[in-house]
């Protein structure tokens, strides 16, 4: 009797453990996530960006090393900046501010292929890594995805787009895009500038 009621609460405990476990497991995860989700917008964040595109530009690197590699990798930048959303902010108050960030977000995951990804910047900035994709090809896709904001009602953005190549440095690339959308911005609202074209 005893031992019957021994090997009972034994699997009871199993039980419980493995209950236990299975908690520890969904909380961790979802701390894994908070590490690398905007909370706002549900786009990977900016800490997720700095791995992402580290581990793109260091692939790239590598395959251009690799002379018997026929087809090597391109990955491409967009860095884009919601256009006088200050001015939305100050007019219409902070949460009107966040819903616009929010459905932004969301509109710009919808646009892009699940190779590709979207982070919040920062602010009303966003950046996306476009997976095999060139200079043109990046160009094109914020091309449409910008007529697609005008259709949608998104607000207007502008846009700055560059290439990872072999030899550039995560910041050297970065900079290229953040240039472009300068030269974007400073040619008007709703523009685009890729980085091989400054003068746009």
């Amino acid at each position: 009797m005893k031992r019957e009621l021994s090997i009972k609460a034994l699997r009871l405990e199993i039980r419980r453990l493995k209950e236990k476990n299975k908690a520890f497991k969904k909380e961790i995860k979802r701390l894994k996530r908070i590490e690398v989700i905007d909370p706002l917008t549900n786009v990977f964040n900016r800490r997720a960006f700095h791995s992402a595109f580290e581990n793109a530009c260091r692939e790239v690197t590598i395959a251009a090393k690799r002379n018997k590699r026929k087809q090597k990798p391109q990955y491409s930048l967009i860095l884009i900046d919601i256009d006088n959303f200050k001015e939305l902010n100050d007019a219409f108050g902070h949460s009107f501010g966040d819903q616009i960030l929010k459905k932004f977000g969301q509109f710009l995951q919808a646009m892009v292929r699940n190779v590709d990804a979207v982070f919040r910047w920062g602010g009303e900035e966003f950046t996306i890594i476009l997976h095999n994709t060139s200079i043109e090809q990046a160009q094109t896709i914020a091309e449409n995805i910008q007529i697609s904001a005008c259709t949608s009602k998104m607000p207007y953005f502008c846009a700055g787009v560059a290439q990872c190549k072999p030899g550039l440095s995560q910041k050297d690339i970065f900079n290229k895009a953040d240039k472009a959308l300068y030269e974007a911005k400073r040619n008007g609202k709703n523009q685009i500038c890729i980085e091989e074209n400054l003068s746009c």
